[in-house]
């Protein structure tokens, strides 16, 4: 997955790759915005498949005009993602791009929230649709009954988001709760007040829909019907009969209309002595056309009055139910209109293919990002326990590994519970996760030999070995306190898990943190790992490993495995710029405000002792 964020926070443009097989570097000057890509990260993950959670477990934003960039009226987040539908073996998989604009949105006495106000799908690189700029006041009172029919049912506000009106005029809507679209439809552009008049105008597409798609069967009995011609009418060699059908066109609304009672036209009350969908639409072609005119004002009219005029469909939760339940949907019979759902079924499908694999990758980063932040906890002697489990869903171990001591303990009583990891060595082992845990440490230079201990009412207590003797965090670096959450918040991570941790060399020495480097491009390369950083040495070392691996037919880290972002500042705001690194481990530049203060000192002294030099003539 690739996300983009456009005017969220001082964040102007930028965008990361999100994909297992990448890790990324995030780098930049203080107050650059480096911290506001992993955030904008956290907001999708946070939020609930109802609402855009500001202030949720993960990280508080605070009102919506806190993290809209200032001189902007909006936030834009996209992402672009391939589907494979498992149930769909035989077809391709199809790219996504998804664009949504989140706006402040007035709530009354709630105050405001961030939600949802336009959208940008493409499907293969081919455009699928965009939602128009629009003025609320300007929609018509029809469709805001309809709206509130569908608040109604959901028991919540939903954002309703305009694409656009179709040729043959009805106007197509998307409805948002959160970031998840979750209905689709399409509902009449007429606008007349008055309801017979309204009604008339409805009625009168309806009969030109169904006499197009009466026409678009005509290929059916034709004298030279080829092979393409009946495939594409298979279904009406079908018995006739109550059966399920994808699509519900004109003939199915007639094989419907023959079975039930009531005052029909004479053709309709003709007894069902028709096998099969063909023979009943043959018998109907031979209709003379005031008879057949009848028949398409009759259904015509039944689905016009007192139908309201639209047809809505939830989104599935996944893109396979797309065709399979299609039809199904839990809203009434006002807006369930089977001729309108017939003229724009292919678009239906379509469209609601696509918002629902929208809706899986949203998923995907709530299930899969865990988030270890910026300033871990101080050492202590006692680690306490945690009373909220679910607020730990994206941090196991606390945002700032306040509950690693708990977290390891209750993953090492698991009897025969071991972790799929690569060890320092580059070999992959499937140890317990205090085995894992001791190898790294060790490895890093913080310890070894990791003991947690649960005691009673107290909590736990977290010690490692320093030369030979057992210690609590307490009386050693503050750098262990701040590295091992690191360590074992990666190492127990599930497969395909986006792991987000931001200043993880905090309070380590120089190769501490290169050793560091190592652990977080080696140990999981089945997790994503992005990590916010100030270190040099980190960077130095992936570098370093980079061209090693190149020697050794790069059966390791490569640089196509490696994005390093920097988030330049300009007056406007920030952008996140791509540096690009060879397979030698060289970057293609090296932007001022990169990591470069070893880098300008190193210069510095080699110039004044150059200069020094001339003048003594040494």
């Amino acid at each position: 997955m690739e996300w983009k964020i456009r005017n969220f926070k001082s964040i102007n443009e930028a965008s990361i790759n999100l994909n297992t097989s990448k890790n990324a570097i995030i780098a930049g000057p203080n107050s650059s915005g480096k911290s506001s890509i992993i955030q904008s990260i956290l907001l999708a993950a946070q939020s609930s498949q109802h609402n855009i959670e500001l202030n949720g477990h993960l990280f508080s934003f605070g009102d919506p005009s806190d993290v809209i960039k200032d001189g902007t009226d909006e936030i834009i987040m996209g992402h672009t993602t391939e589907y494979k539908a498992s149930r769909r073996r035989r077809e391709p998989a199809y790219k996504i791009d998804s664009t949504l604009r989140l706006k402040e949105v007035s709530s009354g006495l709630r105050g405001s929230y961030l939600g949802v106000s336009g959208i940008e799908l493409s499907v293969n690189s081919n455009h699928l649709i965009s939602s128009t700029n629009f003025n609320a006041s300007r929609i018509p009172s029809r469709h805001k009954s309809i709206f509130e029919k569908i608040n109604d049912i959901h028991g919540r506000r939903l954002q309703f988001i305009p694409i656009g009106k179709e040729k043959d005029g009805f106007s197509g809507y998307v409805a948002f709760s959160g970031f998840e679209a979750v209905a689709f439809g399409y509902i009449s552009s007429t606008t007349k007040n008055d309801d017979s008049e309204y009604y008339r105008l409805l009625k009168k597409k309806f009969i030109r829909f169904l006499r197009e798609d009466y026409d678009s069967m005509k290929g059916y009995i034709s004298p030279d019907r080829d092979e393409d011609k009946r495939r594409k009418f298979s279904k009406l060699d079908r018995p006739k009969g109550s059966f399920y059908s994808h699509r519900v066109g004109f003939i199915d609304l007639l094989d419907e209309e023959m079975s039930e009672g009531g005052n029909k036209p004479s053709f309709l009350n003709q007894e069902n002595q028709y096998s099969t969908l063909g023979a009943l639409y043959k018998k109907f072609s031979e209709e003379n056309a005031s008879s057949r005119k009848e028949v398409f004002e009759y259904i015509a009219q039944k689905y016009s009055n007192p139908s309201l005029g639209a047809h809505f469909l939830t989104v599935p939760p996944h893109p396979e139910y797309v065709r399979t339940y299609m039809y199904n949907s839990f809203y009434d019979g006002d807006l369930s209109n089977k001729i309108i759902y017939n003229k724009y079924f292919k678009k239906y499908d379509s469209i609601l293919t696509a918002l629902s694999a929208c809706n899986v990758s949203l998923e995907h980063l709530r299930d899969k990002v865990k988030y270890l932040g910026p300033v871990r906890n101080s050492p202590k002697a006692y680690y306490e326990r945690s009373n909220n489990t679910y607020n730990r869903k994206n941090s196991p171990i606390g945002i700032n590994g306040e509950y690693i001591a708990e977290y390891i303990d209750s993953i090492g009583r698991r009897n025969g519970f071991k972790v799929a990891y690569t060890d320092p060595e580059g070999e992959k082992q499937e140890e317990t996760i205090y085995q894992a845990i001791d190898k790294w440490v060790k490895y890093v230079g913080i310890g070894e030999n990791v003991k947690v201990r649960n005691i009673s009412k107290i909590g736990y207590s977290l010690t490692l070995e320093v030369k030979g003797r057992e210690r609590d965090l307490t009386s050693v670096g503050v750098g262990v306190s701040q590295a091992l959450p690191v360590i074992v918040a990666l190492l127990t991570c599930e497969p395909g898990d986006i792991f987000l941790v931001e200043q993880p060399e905090l309070h380590l020495h120089p190769d501490a943190q290169a050793r560091l480097a190592d652990f977080l491009i080696t140990a999981r390369p089945d997790v994503c790992v992005v990590a916010e950083t100030h270190s040099d040495s980190i960077l130095t070392r992936i570098r370093r490993r980079v061209i090693e691996n190149r020697k050794n037919n790069n059966t390791g880290l490569t640089n196509k495995n490696i994005d390093i972002i920097f988030v330049k500042p300009e007056d406007n705001g920030s952008f996140g710029e791509f540096i690009e690194m060879s397979d030698f481990g060289k970057l293609d530049r090296w932007p001022e405000g990169f990591l470069n203060g070893t880098i300008e000192d190193l210069r510095a002294i080699f110039n004044v002792e150059r200069s020094i030099r001339n003048e003594n003539k040494e």
